[in-house]
């Protein structure tokens, strides 16, 4: 009896596999996104049965996209975006097309922010400042923090353009960016791309410390000290320390002599 129960439940599957493969095939968005559900869960890349399926549910998931699934469109570029992750760190060159992909057909914004990092810093081999701009200019547009902090560092450092620096640092700010919140404060010290301001310093510095940044809670440490509130810089420097940012160490262990 359970044998009899088994094949036909084998056999449902299997018919309604063919019937959203059909549905599919005549440009049904719904029963492609479906299918590619089904074979997304069939196995990890690591194994047998992944291997067979997981190219499967890729292909799926691009015609649903094609035909106008928003999810669709929204699952392939979280799947590109993992694969490119992978290959990149891997040092393999498939993996910046993978990204490129997610950025640009898929609008994945994380992928477009990563791939723009990895073009800026040049870790897989020749910075492309051109490219890198334009993958991180994608990807604040579509409103990644990270992005627009990676853009602003760009525009600084790359562009020598203070004042779009300090632009995209602010909207990486906004976008609850902790790093892009100690950028601007930083900026504001300098008065890199706007008038040299002590006080709004302090408040992106301290907002973006708030953020668990590391940088932020030691600059706010540097102006607690400069502005001669020992107690107040210790326990910044303190808490940049607890995050892992060495100069916050540094400076913490300076205000214990």
């Amino acid at each position: 009896m359970k044998k009899v129960v088994l094949l036909l439940s084998i056999f449902l599957c299997l018919s309604a596999n063919d019937k959203l493969k059909k549905e599919c095939e005549k440009g049904n968005a719904e029963s492609c996104y479906q299918l590619a559900e089904i074979y997304s869960k069939k196995g990890g890349l690591g194994t047998k049965e992944g291997q067979k399926y997981q190219p499967l549910a890729t292909d799926y998931y691009a015609k649903a996209c094609d035909l106008g699934s928003q999810k669709g469109c929204v699952t392939m570029g979280n799947r590109l975006l993992v694969l490119g992750i992978s290959f990149v760190q891997g040092k393999i060159s498939d993996g910046t097309k993978l990204l490129d992909t997610s950025c640009h057909k898929y609008d994945n914004s994380n992928a477009c922010a990563v791939l723009g990092e990895v073009l800026r810093s040049g870790e897989l081999g020749k910075k492309n400042i051109g490219q890198a701009t334009t993958c991180l200019k994608r990807a604040c547009d579509l409103n990644n923090g990270g992005g627009c902090t990676s853009l602003s560092i760009l525009y600084s450092t790359d562009r020598k353009d203070p004042f779009k620096a300090f632009e995209y640092s602010k909207k990486a700010c906004e976008l609850s960016d902790g790093r892009g919140c100690a950028l601007l404060g930083m900026y504001y010290i300098q008065g890199e791309g706007v008038v040299q301001d002590t006080q709004e310093a302090f408040y992106y510095l301290d907002k973006s410390c708030n953020m668990q940044d590391g940088a932020g809670c030691n600059g706010a440490g540097l102006i607690m000290k400069f502005l001669n509130n020992k107690s107040e810089a210790k326990e910044y420097f303190k808490q940049a320390c607890e995050l892992k940012y060495q100069e916050g160490c540094t400076n913490y262990a300076s205000m214990n002599y």
